[in-house]
């Protein structure tokens, strides 16, 4: 009888005991560290959806013969070597790089080397690398001379002829002669597309500020006028419209 108060009082400091949750308890806690890099309990390891596909790019079917299909190193337009971007056997002769509203451009001008430099094979192309594509480098656009139509080479300059904000070329095909002649084309960079084509002698264009668009100058010779000395100077401003070209904004004639 005298031992019921002890087994009492030893299970009552048992279920005292068993009852107490207190979590603020003089017990230490155990803190496991998260290793550098893993996901912490709220995130995941899994993508939060699927990957964006790349962007492929198909080159254009109207290139000259033996253009490389694509230059596969993703890198900006200073570190891109010409000799990938033009056709074995050729030989650079000039090239020009911009930023366009549909990525970066390189334009190469290359030749066929001959004795003769008035029967060179000659070609042109733009090279564009957009974000996202693959391959990266793509050529869009091209023109290619035989030998025998007596192109000595390409000159051009860069910026906008279109009006739209995103650099053109304004490119000149000299074929020489005393009139300085030659074919003179506006190369649309960010769609890949001729936009102005015409065959001059005694005659320039340049770029043109104010208005946006291409400054044509000419000489122009009554009939009885020898080459030397033209009766005047033609000044034509043409500014380009969507669906009609280049059109006329203004003309100034000044004698000469």
């Amino acid at each position: 009888m005298r031992r019921l108060p002890l087994v009492l009082a030893l299970a009552l400091i048992v279920l005292m005991a068993a009852c107490d949750d207190d979590p603020q308890g003089d017990e230490p806690m155990t803190i496991t560290p998260i290793p550098s890099g893993s996901a912490l309990p709220s995130e995941t390891n899994q993508p939060s959806g699927p990957a964006s596909p790349s962007v492929a790019v198909t080159p254009s079917p109207d290139l000259p013969a033996g253009v490389p299909s694509s230059y596969d190193e993703d890198v900006g337009r200073q570190d891109v070597p010409s000799e990938a971007l033009i056709p074995p056997g050729m030989e650079l002769s000039n090239r020009w790089m911009t930023e366009t509203d549909a990525g970066e451009v390189i334009v190469v001008a290359y030749f066929k080397p001959t004795n003769d430099p008035f029967v060179q094979a000659r070609g042109l192309v733009e090279w564009r690398r957009s974000e996202g594509a693959e391959p990266p480098w793509t050529p869009v656009f091209g023109i290619a001379h035989a030998k025998d139509e007596g192109i000595l080479g390409f000159e051009a300059v860069v910026g906008d002829a279109t009006g739209d904000g995103s650099n053109d070329l304004l490119l000149q095909e000299a074929t020489g002669g005393s009139g300085a002649c030659g074919t003179w084309r506006v190369i649309d960079l960010a769609a890949a597309t001729e936009r102005w084509t015409k065959a001059l002698c005694d005659a320039r264009v340049d770029l043109h500020v104010d208005p946006v668009g291409i400054a044509l100058y000419e000489a122009v010779y009554a009939p009885e006028d020898p080459h030397c000395c033209p009766s005047e100077f033609r000044l034509t401003i043409l500014v380009y419209q969507e669906g009609r070209g280049f059109v006329k904004d203004s003309v100034q004639s000044t004698p000469a």
